[in-house]
């Protein structure tokens, strides 16, 4: 008898340990594909919001530590108000996500993230060209991710690329 109540204390302990692993991995699953998901949604969202000319909806998910050479948040959306009133860019299409490579938080140092990406600009004089882009993303105060710089590479051929409407580098 004594054996038999050992035996379902080690069943019950198990079944317990068992649990916590599963909701353990469960928030881990949940916890990735959220932030995943945001980013991800976010982009779309810039994109869209730069096909009905609302700069606010795109620069509400840009952060302020942005930077890209020597733009940073404010500049940047100086230079893309001109670009939008010059009525050269039309669109943006924004495809083939990747999973985001994270770096967690470490001590002083934010959590951050580089989202990859294909995307294409559409407009009047812009040639059919694609680009892979290396979006930096940043865990804001917040808690929120927002942009915090990227890359372009021409595709094919994978050459890094600067846009010319941008101050060099």
């Amino acid at each position: 008898m004594a054996a038999q109540r050992g035996d379902n204390r080690f069943g019950k302990a198990a079944a317990v340990v068992a649990v916590l692993l599963v909701l353990w991995f469960g928030w881990q699953f949940i916890r990735m594909n959220s932030r995943t998901a945001q980013m991800e949604r976010k982009t779309r969202e810039m994109a869209a919001a730069i096909q009905t000319r609302n700069l606010d909806a795109v620069f509400q998910h840009i952060s302020d530590e942005f930077r890209y050479g020597p733009l940073d948040k404010s500049r940047l959306r100086g230079v893309a108000q001109r670009f939008l009133d010059s009525g050269e860019l039309n669109s943006i299409e924004v495809w083939d996500f990747e999973e985001p490579q994270v770096k967690e938080a470490q001590g002083d140092e934010k959590a951050s993230a580089i989202l990859q990406f294909r995307v294409k600009p559409k407009g009047r004089d812009i040639p059919e060209v694609f680009f892979r882009c290396a979006s930096r993303w940043t865990l804001d105060a917040d808690g929120q991710w927002r942009m915090a710089g990227f890359d372009l590479y021409r595709m094919p051929g994978n050459q890094p690329f600067s846009p010319p409407m941008f101050p060099a580098r």
